[in-house]
């Protein structure tokens, strides 16, 4: 069944996805279609860093055009029962991924109590909007110096070969957020406080590979006391991925990197679906005015005197995108038949959402070869898809 069908509404966490923030600590970087963007009053301005050069990709294939062939989705969609995604593996198999997971659990956190290395079970975690296999340890001391400082879970992923989810304990030290700030918002540095965690977990080999394909952001995380979420976006040439991301969460009263959440899409598919040019047909000022346009077509005696925000969740949120989302993919039978749309996302505020309580902040994509609305949320429309033909 086609996605244009599907109406999925689920939680980013920044999202993104890209709409931010989630309320829990341990959320990491998964998307928001819902029309108010979770970061409220107190997010900052954020630091942008490692600004893509422009590229030349090969294999380009026109808007509107179909992929040469199919390209088999992997895992299972958001929105179905992700328990599906974990493979019926056979007892060798399985004893080849742990004994890989643990390696390179030691290998992330070298000071790690390997007793605490035996409670682990299989579930299914995200790469970009599908669910592929994870391994999870419980409760493990990555540190035997500081042992009350337990990890909750880890997620290992035999796909990627990497750590992709880890996050300290609530009651952990490390997560303290009673104390008093040790680094100021505005004084917390990407570069010093969060990609050494990034570049271990990830590797210098693939770090190196993919720096100017990543795009980054700090801001801070309102929901969370005393807590700077980082964001480090994968795309290249200006394009942010919508689903593809990093979040890494910061305390800035223990001035440790306290969760760790990766959801970048796995990368065999992504190269195959990402196939349309990064220059878009439609600017930023024309997707806005097929915005504005639409509103007082809805609101034709209420105007909604729209605003467009700067800074914080509309830096992050908002620009060109990769809308790697299933919700506005052209799947049927498991195949995507047609490249991920590049589309604008923007972020804005109208009269109606500033009623709606936090900072009224709405997100809207229009795509950025057609002009089609694809994401616009109020209390008069709902468009959460994109149309195939």
């Amino acid at each position: 069944m086609k996605n244009k069908n599907r109406s999925i509404h689920y939680l980013l966490a920044i999202a993104v996805i890209m709409l931010i923030v989630s309320s829990l600590l341990v959320s990491g970087c998964t998307v928001n279609n819902s029309p108010a963007v979770a970061a409220g009053p107190d997010t900052t301005v954020p630091e942008q860093t490692d600004q893509q050069p422009e590229q030349v990709t090969d294999n380009y294939i026109g808007a509107g055009e179909r992929l040469a062939e199919p390209v088999k989705v992997p895992g299972t969609w958001i929105g179905t029962d992700k328990s599906k995604a974990i493979p019926d593996y056979d007892d060798e198999t399985k004893e080849k991924y742990l004994a890989e997971a643990k390696a390179e659990i030691l290998r992330v956190f070298p000071e790690t109590d390997v007793s605490t290395l035996n409670r682990y079970y299989w579930d299914a975690e995200l790469a970009g909007s599908f669910f592929i296999p994870a391994l999870v340890f419980s409760d493990v001391i990555v540190d035997k110096t500081e042992p009350e400082n337990a990890c909750d879970q880890i997620y290992y992923s035999p796909d990627k070969k990497r750590i992709t989810w880890w996050y300290y304990d609530t009651n952990s030290p490390a997560r303290g957020t009673s104390g008093s700030e040790i680094i100021r918002q505005e004084d917390v540095d990407m570069e010093r406080d969060v990609l050494p965690v990034f570049k271990n977990i990830i590797g210098n080999e693939e770090f190196e590979r993919n720096r100017d394909n990543y795009s980054t952001y700090l801001l801070d995380d309102g929901n969370i006391h005393q807590t700077t979420a980082a964001y480090i976006c994968e795309g290249g040439s200006g394009v942010k991925c919508y689903m593809g991301n990093t979040r890494v969460s910061f305390s800035r009263t223990t001035g440790r990197v306290v969760a760790y959440r990766e959801n970048f899409n796995e990368e065999e598919f992504y190269s195959q679906a990402v196939k349309l040019p990064t220059v878009p047909k439609i600017s930023l000022e024309e997707a806005k005015s097929i915005l504005e346009a639409k509103l007082d077509e809805l609101y034709p005696d209420d105007p909604q005197n729209i605003q467009y925000p700067e800074g914080g969740s509309a830096d992050l949120s908002g620009g060109l995108f990769w809308l790697d989302s299933c919700v506005y993919m052209d799947i049927e039978d498991d195949y995507l038949l047609s490249p991920v749309p590049l589309a604008w996302g923007i972020i804005y505020i109208t009269k109606e959402s500033q009623g709606w309580g936090g900072s009224g902040e709405i997100w809207a994509a229009v795509d950025a070869n057609t002009g089609e609305i694809v994401s616009m949320y109020n209390d008069r429309i709902r468009i959460s898809g994109k149309t195939y033909d």
